[in-house]
């Protein structure tokens, strides 16, 4: 099978990290390869009279609300970009520095600067390319019969959530309307402005800076445009298009004067805020574990759960529960402020109190998650070890203190969060991978399958990521009863990384489908002054354990 063959349209400036990244990942693909870069040639105004247009068009005030965001935009480089190293998706790169063929065009651009349509000319240079698709990375709205030169149209990212946002600038008004979330689309495009097919559809949590927000979002999505690329390739044919919505917002713009200024003191204010919290107060965000003992998880009363108190400098989160030996065990994160470290401790749990029981695993990389499950009367666990790249299980040897590493499931995969299960002579890992490196596992779980837990071969769910979505990804737990499988999740909002905890029904999962319903949501409301929540654990002998955050004084 011979490779699906690209082209990119260009602007005829510097070009951006975008075009750069996917040039790059073509280049170790079997799927495709970039052909040609359609460069679009556009008349260049003198700078002056290009300015004295904008003002004569836009007014005095849109121009100078022009260069006060840039000066925004300048100061964010400096002040943010470089210290969380994300300068380089802002970097530009000129078309010399792209080994592969330049094909000039001259658009016919309409008066309002806005629509590009091509002559018969340069369409005839672009159909001698014998190109497949075309992506747009340059500027204008393309109208015409370059929507339909190639064999499977134009790919075309818009930065934003269609459904709710439309327009510019990419990121900055999901952190303006402190959004919990910042939406990217993958579409291709149609002949109406808002016409186009959807392929695919992420989100991310909303960043609380514009450009962070936007860098996020950047090197999300560009992945999962060389993803579609492939995807096409093997399957020759375009993806089913996701269904679409009446849109109700206006068409957002470039902010006025007074939204950039109520942007800087919303950012001022927030950040000033974790300065105070953090700096002066030493007040860090730290969790905490609870439990109680119900005969139905569904019923249990969550204010009458007892508090397992912190160790000095230490937080406690993640708790798994289970009963075995007529002890009840509760495993639990184990992180140390100072060292900065993470380990497994177990704790036994009575009706009448605690007794931590020491460490149950530790290694020189962080541990999480300690996700546990049985098979043939033995005990498991699959902590999250994102710091080595691995998704690993091991074994009580002696219940409840003594483990040993048994097997390591996959290697080399950026994931966190991993639930295990066996259905119908099925093993199911429901994972939450970060595809890009970017350090974001909120955004997207993965699903792999296999005929054994302990099989070599995990395969991967073609529909992954089977969910794409910060307020409802990331892994926190898994219940299964007489009544189904339930799967928890993190609520992250723009303001908590967790807000609060989803129970979601898992209705069907298979080789080619997974469907969950949203069965419930538990809000932070059971203890007092707790700012979150995000793991509940349940064991069929009537045990309960989940955790909380507040914001407390880490020196005690």
């Amino acid at each position: 099978m011979s490779k699906l063959s690209v082209g990119i349209i260009v602007d005829n400036t510097s070009q951006s990290n975008t075009v750069w990244d996917l040039y790059n990942r073509s280049l170790k693909s079997d799927k495709y390869v970039i052909k040609t870069l359609i460069v679009q040639s556009k008349k260049k105004e003198k700078r002056i009279k290009s300015h004295y247009n904008f003002i004569k068009k836009k007014g005095i005030l849109r121009y100078i609300g022009r260069l006060t965001f840039k000066v925004i935009i300048q100061c964010e480089k400096m002040l943010f970009l470089k210290r969380i190293k994300k300068t380089k998706y802002f970097d530009s790169y000129f078309l010399n520095e792209f080994d592969i063929k330049k094909l000039h065009v001259n658009p016919i651009i309409s008066k309002s600067g806005l629509v590009y349509r091509y002559s018969e000319e340069d369409l005839e240079k672009i159909k001698r390319e014998n190109l497949d698709i075309l992506v747009r990375a340059g500027g204008g709205i393309l109208r015409g019969e370059i929507l339909t030169i190639t064999k499977y149209g134009i790919l075309s990212f818009h930065h934003a959530d269609n459904d709710i946002n439309r327009g510019a600038p990419s990121g900055f008004w999901q952190v303006y309307h402190r959004l919990d979330k910042t939406g990217f689309i993958i579409q291709i495009l149609k002949d109406e402005l808002d016409g186009g097919e959807v392929l695919f559809k992420g989100f991310i949590r909303t960043a609380p800076i514009f450009l962070q927000n936007k860098a996020n979002l950047y090197s999300k999505a560009n992945y999962f445009m060389h993803k579609i690329l492939n995807e096409i390739s093997t399957s020759e044919s375009i993806p089913p298009s996701l269904k679409k919505i009446p849109y109700a917002y206006t068409l957002f713009t470039q902010p006025k004067i007074r939204e950039q200024l109520m942007y800087i003191f919303k950012t001022i204010n927030y950040l000033s805020k974790g300065f105070f919290t953090n700096t002066i107060l030493n007040h860090k965000m730290r969790w905490g574990v609870a439990y109680i003992f119900s005969n139905n998880w569904r019923s249990s009363v969550l204010w009458k759960s007892k508090i397992i108190k912190n160790p000095p400098k230490r937080y406690l989160a993640y708790p798994f529960v289970i009963n075995h030996n007529n002890l009840n065990i509760c495993y639990v994160e184990d992180y140390n402020f100072i060292t900065k470290t993470s380990k497994i401790s177990a704790i036994e749990l009575k009706k009448d109190g605690y007794k931590f029981l020491g460490t149950a695993l530790q290694e020189s990389f962080n541990l999480s998650y300690p996700f546990l499950f049985k098979s043939l009367d033995e005990i498991y666990m699959c902590p999250a070890s994102h710091q080595i790249n691995d998704i690993r299980i091991y074994k009580c040897d002696d219940f409840p203190l003594k483990w040993s590493l048994h097997k390591i499931l996959i290697k080399d995969i950026d994931t966190m969060n991993t639930s295990i299960f066996e259905l119908d002579g099925k093993w199911w890992m429901l994972t939450n991978v970060d595809s890009t490196n970017s350090g974001d596992y909120n955004s997207e779980l993965h699903i792999f399958y296999s005929d054994s837990f302990e099989s070599d071969k995990w395969i991967p769910h073609p529909k992954n990521p089977i969910i794409f979505d910060s307020t409802r990804s990331k892994n926190s737990g898994l219940i299964i009863d007489n009544e189904g499988i339930f799967r928890i999740f993190q609520v992250q909002s723009f303001y908590n990384e967790s807000r609060s905890m989803g129970i979601a029904q898992i209705l069907k999962i298979n080789n080619e489908e997974y469907v969950e319903k949203v069965y419930a949501e538990i809000p932070p409301k059971f203890l007092p002054k707790i700012k979150g929540t995000h793991t509940f654990s349940y064991d069929n002998s009537g045990l309960v354990s989940l955790d909380f955050v507040k914001s407390e004084n880490i020196r005690k």
